[in-house]
């Protein structure tokens, strides 16, 4: 049996196939945690047809359509370890023509101090950052199996880290979708549905392991 990586890759290049379907679900879903105007049938249109339908701001628009193509570059990238390089490139395809990107904060850690809004969470300096991201890497890779609670795991690291002066959220949920496939995992899909439970759980490793153990899987395995 074909591996998650192998499938999806090779799936990629199949028209119309599950790969198309969750490559705009995954993007609707994450960029809606973030507050994206756009629905479900503007992210398809957009994938499709390079259109654009509806009133979106035009960072909205970039960051959209950037997260279409840093999609598919995660799962060319399968298999590559996380790293600094890989993070950079990740953040700048994220943020290419957008505000950040004319601010020089793109593909770059943050130089400014930041915080996750709505919250009292004390994020890491931007001289922290580097040593902390490698640091998470490392514990991440001495794992002989990765579970779902070593994802969740990795994901509040990184998110307390903070490490790009924006961004923060969509590069975390990517990362996720990498390290599930990478590791035999359905990809978990955090909808728009349980945004307020993901937010509140993601303070604590237990609770965000098991909101990520009820999340709705995008089924790959068995193809």
């Amino acid at each position: 049996m074909k591996s998650l990586v192998e499938t999806i890759q090779m799936l990629k290049n199949v028209p119309n196939s599950i790969y198309f379907d969750l490559k705009y679900k995954f993007n609707y879903h994450s960029n809606k945690i973030e507050g994206s105007t756009f629905s479900l049938e503007n992210i398809l249109n957009l994938m499709q047809y390079d259109k654009v339908d509806g009133n979106h701001s035009f960072d909205d628009v970039m960051e959209t359509k950037n997260s279409l193509e840093l999609f598919d570059f995660v799962i060319d990238t399968l298999g590559e370890k996380i790293s600094k390089t890989l993070l950079f490139e990740f953040h700048s395809i994220l943020k290419k023509n957008t505000k950040d990107d004319q601010y020089g904060f793109k593909g770059c850690y943050k130089k400014i101090p930041n915080m996750i809004l709505g919250t009292n969470t004390k994020v890491a300096q931007p001289y922290e950052v580097e040593a902390l991201i490698d640091n998470i890497i490392k514990l991440y890779y001495d794992l002989n199996l990765v579970t779902i609670r070593d994802i969740a795991e990795f994901h509040i690291k990184f998110e307390i880290i903070h490490p790009f002066q924006d961004g923060n959220g969509r590069i975390g949920r990517f990362i996720i979708l990498k390290q599930c496939i990478e590791n035999s995992i359905d990809p978990i899909l955090i909808t728009e549905d349980n945004i307020f439970e993901y937010r509140k759980s993601i303070n604590s490793i237990d609770d965000l392991s098991s909101f990520f153990e009820k999340c709705e899987r995008y089924k790959i395995s068995g193809l």
